[in-house]
């Protein structure tokens, strides 16, 4: 406890403290001036307007990029009803009425659940009345906690609120009854002149497993992603997902691979048009082929952030930390999946740098341009050098100064001007300062060193060949004269075997001691006789 003296004390200084606020400031003789606002020139405040205004246009662009998804108040809805065998034939419903719709919940909610057959609803365009229809006919829950037990506390833990906001990432959450995933897809937005854009929308699934029911929301109807063919697929039962080894979860995986394989056909398109705007800078070279590369570039971020993001939701649903997909169907699936976003990523990667090289060989036009004025103006200059140095001269204020008197000096100058002006570029032509490109060589751009070694080469080239086939053809001649004389020998020398051979064979000999009866003939058989 504190002393009564010391408590005195401190009141008495509290009290002089609030004296010393409440009583007025008296009034300083000498003032300080205050300071002058500062004087804002034209050029800070174009730059201030600037920033103002890209300000307010990244803070509209993200406000709209990544705002809730609008509503839709006539959303469509399509049921498709498919089993899990091949050939077996569905069923299609495409409700007009909004009783209609009703009473597909209430016939889909009191059906009990049948093996191998799945249930889809797809709704294109979000809707709240619709959706919390369908989990109030379900028997959904509507919220709950990551743990699973308990109502939900925070707006952020409704189930049906998380159809309207736009996720940035993949968005995997269990509440219980159902498991929501949040997908994405491209389309194909009207062009921008000639220019393709792209636009992406957000899917939503809903998973039942107790039901092997699925729900998907679109924000709006993609001519550009065809659900109507995988519909009649799954009711025809001619789809990967009518197969006895699959389950409910295999359709999420298809979904995810049509709109991965719808998305390649975008990027081809984008590829091609690269490929046409590097035609035309090539035959028409200028600035104004850097905007549409830029906004190429955009759509190809975009597409590669897209890859990027199904490759992450492929990445958490193989992890499947609920253990619902476990299905061997599915995880192949997935993999593939996981392939194809991997081989989009790459494909836009590889476009991306192909407009960096279309924006870098711009920019290198650009320069060129400039710097092909600046050597003209140069030359210029250079060439009025001299007449510079004339006025120059006979510009100064002397007396004495004949050639001012002279009565054709003006005359003189005026024909003293074009000839220095020649001269002067002659000169410099000579000096290789000024060069005409329009018919150039290659090795016209080479140093005289390499050209004449070059040349040497060639020349010497050309005299070994021209000497290696006269030695061939020496030697061809030689060896067809050696065969000629070794034929020759061959012929002779079988000759004289032959004569010496008749020579000592009785046969061949005429049998008697007479010389001129010997014949070489053999005996015939009048002879014999």
């Amino acid at each position: 406890m504190e002393p009564p003296q010391a408590r005195g004390r401190f009141q008495q200084a509290v009290q002089e403290i609030q004296a010393t606020a409440i009583a007025p400031k008296k009034k300083r003789l000498f003032a300080p001036a205050q300071p002058k606002p500062k004087k804002i020139t034209r050029s800070e405040a174009k730059k201030e307007e600037e920033l103002n205004t890209f300000t307010k246009l990244t803070v509209d662009y993200l406000n709209n990029k990544h705002a809730d998804v609008e509503p839709e108040s006539n959303p469509k809805v399509y049921y498709s009803e498919y089993a899990n065998l091949r050939n077996t034939p569905g069923r299609l419903v495409e409700p007009e009425t909004d009783e209609e719709v009703l009473a597909l919940f209430d016939e889909v909610a009191d059906a009990p659940p049948r093996p191998n057959v799945v249930s889809w609803f797809h709704v294109e365009g979000v809707n709240d009345a619709v959706i919390r229809e369908f989990f109030v006919k379900m028997k959904l829950r509507l919220g709950a906690p990551s743990n699973g037990g308990g109502k939900a506390t925070r707006k952020g833990d409704d189930a049906v609120a998380l159809f309207f906001k736009r996720h940035r990432e993949p968005r995997l959450r269990f509440f219980g009854t159902h498991m929501y995933l949040a997908m994405q897809l491209l389309d194909r937005n009207d062009s921008e002149g000639d220019i393709p854009m792209v636009s992406d929308q957000q899917v939503s699934v809903l998973f039942v497993p107790n039901r092997r029911l699925v729900l998907t929301v679109s924000e709006y109807a993609s001519p550009g992603t065809d659900f109507d063919r995988l519909r009649e697929q799954l009711v025809q039962g001619s789809s990967a997902c009518n197969h006895p080894n699959a389950d409910a979860t295999l359709l999420l995986a298809v979904l995810a691979d049509k709109f991965m394989e719808d998305s390649f056909p975008l990027a081809e398109e984008l590829g091609d048009y690269l490929e046409l705007l590097a035609h035309a800078l090539i035959t028409k070279p200028g600035l104004r082929y850097n905007i549409p590369a830029d906004k190429v570039r955009t759509e190809l971020w975009r597409m590669r952030r897209f890859a990027l993001r199904t490759r992450r939701l492929t990445e958490i649903l193989q992890e499947d930390p609920l253990q619902l997909f476990e299905n061997a169907r599915f995880q192949s699936f997935m993999a593939v999946v996981e392939r194809q976003a991997q081989s989009l990523a790459e494909l836009c990667h590889m476009y991306n740098e192909r407009c960096g090289n279309i924006i870098s060989r711009i920019e290198v036009h650009q320069t060129q341009k400039t710097n092909e004025t600046l050597f003209t103006l140069t030359i210029i200059t250079a060439l009025i050098i001299p007449v510079q140095f004339l006025t120059g001269v006979y510009g100064m204020n002397f007396e004495n100064m004949p050639e001012l008197r002279t009565t054709y000096g003006y005359y003189v100058f005026w024909a003293a001007v074009p000839t220095l002006c020649t001269f002067t570029y002659l000169m410099l032509r000579r000096k290789g300062l000024i060069e005409d490109d329009s018919d150039i060589r290659i090795t016209q751009l080479m140093p005289a060193e390499v050209v004449s070694a070059v040349s040497f080469i060639s020349k010497r080239a050309k005299r070994t060949v021209r000497a290696a086939g006269a030695s061939a053809a020496k030697v061809a001649a030689s060896g067809a004269k050696a065969a000629k004389g070794v034929a020759t020998g061959a012929k002779k020398a079988g000759t004289a075997v032959s004569v010496s051979i008749k020579s000592a064979s009785p046969r061949f000999s005429g049998g008697g001691s007479g010389g001129s009866g010997s014949s070489s003939m053999p005996p015939t058989p009048k002879n014999a006789a």
